[in-house]
């Protein structure tokens, strides 16, 4: 990879992680595309006029998922250096539809709340105390999660520069889904379990009407954000429906 150094390559990684900082509501992550690629925008082999142009065209509409935007800035500079810009035009659409897609599947909707059942079981098995034990568990799910954003946004970049569009396929691939498949499935075991131990606190007194009517219309409630609510924000309204009720039936 001759066209990129690595000091090249961590300078548009460190801009990455403020593509968010420009969103809008007129071309979303556009202005923040433009600004992880100005640097190679002072590359010698684009003249002041192809620069000029270069900045205009990635001042358009673009969306993606700013966790995978190393993926977009790594192909857009290798189409841009190969002469493809017109054609770069045509499949930033598809880079916005799939990198989104796959972004929140895999952040928002598997590491996230991955990393949340994590913490608040532990902060339950330890009955509620801030301990030694829950703070170290906690840095280290930030000090995972900040690495795993880093290596991602840098290996897109890597990546996309070396291969193009071809470098989506690892999203494809079948070591992904199973590893998808797996942390899917661990995701759901420590969403039982924190509902599980969350009931384990509950004690309801015994002929108490007003409590078990308050547990009929939770289960309701929890039928309902179920069926119906995007699943991004299911697991944030059940853990605070959940948290709700065990105050309450502990007060």
């Amino acid at each position: 990879m001759s066209g990129l150094s690595k000091k090249e390559i961590l300078i548009l990684t460190l801009r990455t992680f403020f593509i968010q900082m420009f969103y809008n509501y007129s071309n979303l992550y556009g202005m923040g595309f433009r600004y992880c690629l100005l640097p190679v925008g002072n590359k010698p082999f684009w003249t002041k006029a192809n620069k000029k142009d270069f900045l205009k065209r990635h001042f358009e509409f673009f969306n993606t998922n700013a966790y995978l935007s190393g993926f977009a800035v790594g192909i857009a500079i290798k189409m841009e250096e190969s002469g493809e810009s017109v054609k770069l035009l045509q499949i930033k659409n598809t880079l916005s539809g799939t990198l989104g897609a796959v972004g929140d599947n895999l952040v928002n909707k598997i590491i996230l709340p991955l990393m949340i059942f994590s913490s608040l079981n532990i902060f339950i098995l330890n009955e509620f105390h801030l301990n030694a034990v829950s703070i170290y568990f906690n840095i280290f799910l930030l000090l995972f999660f900040n690495i795993f954003n880093f290596l991602i946004r840098y290996y897109g970049i890597s990546s996309g520069y070396s291969s193009g569009i071809i470098s989506l396929n690892i999203f494809k691939s079948k070591k992904y889904k199973t590893i998808s498949k797996l942390l899917s499935f661990i995701r759901d075991i420590l969403a039982a379990f924190l509902i599980i131990n969350l009931f384990s606190f509950i004690k309801l007194p015994t002929y108490d009407y007003l409590s078990l009517l308050n547990l009929i219309f939770s289960l309701i409630l929890f039928f309902y954000i179920v069926k119906y609510f995007p699943a991004i924000y299911r697991e944030i309204a059940l853990i605070s429906i959940i948290c709700f009720y065990l105050t309450f039936y502990l007060s």
